[in-house]
Order: structure tokens, then sequence, then C-alpha cells
């Protein structure tokens, strides 16, 4: 029960931010929670979960979902160097670039002046 709890707060707290979408599966690579309706077949989530699966680092993935390029964040749940999971968290990569563009604009502005 109190790990269906932390699961859903971490997922509240994320379904807030527009386009960010959060899925934990459990060992098995079955959804545990996630942001948004999601499709366990889809390719993101089958492919980086075997690699994953095979690795104890996060790693990056750009992948479409529907018709958005996302960049999705994998990072593959241990405990006691036992395999418990994976959380994925993605963004859509315009509105990443659309923020390091904000960023880079207001950088040349404050170092031309």
């Amino acid at each position: 029960m109190h790990e269906a709890f932390a699961a859903e707060s971490f997922i509240s707290a994320f379904s807030e931010l527009p386009g960010m979408l959060v899925v934990i599966t459990n060992s098995d690579g079955n959804i545990v929670s996630s942001s948004q309706r999601t499709n366990p077949a889809d390719a993101i989530f089958s492919q980086s979960f075997q690699t994953a699966k095979e690795t104890t680092h996060p790693f990056y993935v750009n992948q479409t979902v529907g018709s958005q390029l996302m960049r999705f964040y994998v990072n593959p749940i241990y405990q006691n160097n036992q395999f418990i999971g994976v959380v994925f968290m993605g963004h859509p990569i315009d509105a990443i670039q659309q923020s390091i563009n904000i960023l880079l604009t207001l950088l040349i502005g404050v170092f031309s002046v």
C-alpha cells in the first residue's frame, strides 16, 4: 500500500507540468503508474525497458509518442542489488528547445549591454 501511495504521489507531482509524461514499470515491464494514458506496447517502453534491465545507469532516448517527439530520461531502479522496475520521464523536445532559445536570448541581451 505504501508503494502505491508513493508512486501516485510521484506521478501527481509531474502530471501538472504541460507535456510531461512519467511512467513507472515493475520488474516485468508492466506499467504500475502513469501521468497520462499510455500503451505499454509502445516502442519507447518495450525497447527502453529491455535496455534499462541490462544496465544500472540512467540514460536518455528520443522517441516519438503519438505525433510528439519527446526526450526520455530512463532510470532503472534497483533495491538491494535487485532490479525492481524502471522510471520513464519524458518531455516534448520542442518545449525544451523553446526554453533554451529564451535563455540564449536573455544571455545575449545581458552580455551585450
